[in-house]
């Protein structure tokens, strides 16, 4: 008796589990779909945006060398030492962060032995603690003062020419033409093309077709 009650609950214990699950999938089958398409056209494509502006634009030459307390010591090919003059000043990367320094000395002759040429960048007299023997240095060797530059993966190729996607007052999405000038490892020198105060699309460009609509994701990079 005890036993066929037992089964007798085990039944409807399975019975009521495989009439729960279809429940929850009749429930999915009936649920809205979702096109992602629908998405766009209504609320528009989802995009990251730089407002274009005025800086200065920094060209740095990324060196390593032999530190210590007071200074670090970099062996530089003549192409590089070309570009350093005594007190450009210097970013100095540590085990406890970004430094700042100052190109101090520049060997007029190559090392006889390697053929490179000697640099020192002094640390900064508010950082004396030690640092490891091996110190990546990055020269300030050049600076365009107040261009108009923005980053260079807002930039896109056709046919040899270069553009980027502007974004309107009404949010549309409006390809531009561009003349480039000088171009750092992050950001590139606008020479014709753009207006200061404009915003690039900097990130979802690829999906976007002339005229649709774009919507901002996130607050604009700087």
């Amino acid at each position: 008796m005890i036993r066929a009650i037992f089964y007798i609950g085990l039944v409807v214990l399975i019975a009521a589990s495989v009439n729960w699950k279809i429940g929850v999938i009749k429930e999915k089958r009936n649920a809205p779909t979702i096109s992602i398409a629908n998405e766009h056209k209504k609320f528009g494509k989802p995009v990251e945006t730089f407002q274009v502006k005025t800086d200065d634009l920094k060209f740095f030459e990324r060196v390593t060398g032999q530190g210590n307390q007071e200074e670090v010591e970099l062996m530089v090919s003549k192409i590089q030492w070309q570009k350093i003059i005594a007190f450009q000043e210097a970013r100095v990367f540590t085990d406890r962060g970004v430094e700042e320094g100052k190109v101090v000395y520049k060997s007029s002759r190559p090392d006889t032995n390697t053929g490179l040429y000697k640099v020192l960048v002094k640390r900064s007299s508010a950082s004396k603690a030690e640092m490891a023997k091996n110190v990546v240095v990055d020269i300030n060797t050049k600076t365009l003062k107040n261009i108009v530059m923005i980053p260079s993966t807002s930039i896109k190729q056709i046919d040899k020419k270069s553009f980027v996607w502007v974004l309107t007052d009404d949010g549309k999405a409006v390809k531009r033409f561009i003349k480039k000038g000088e171009e750092s490892q992050l950001y590139v020198e606008i020479v014709e093309g753009l207006s200061i105060g404009e915003k690039l699309i900097v990130r979802g460009a690829s999906s976007l077709n002339k005229g649709d609509v774009a919507r901002i994701v996130t607050g604009e990079q700087k």
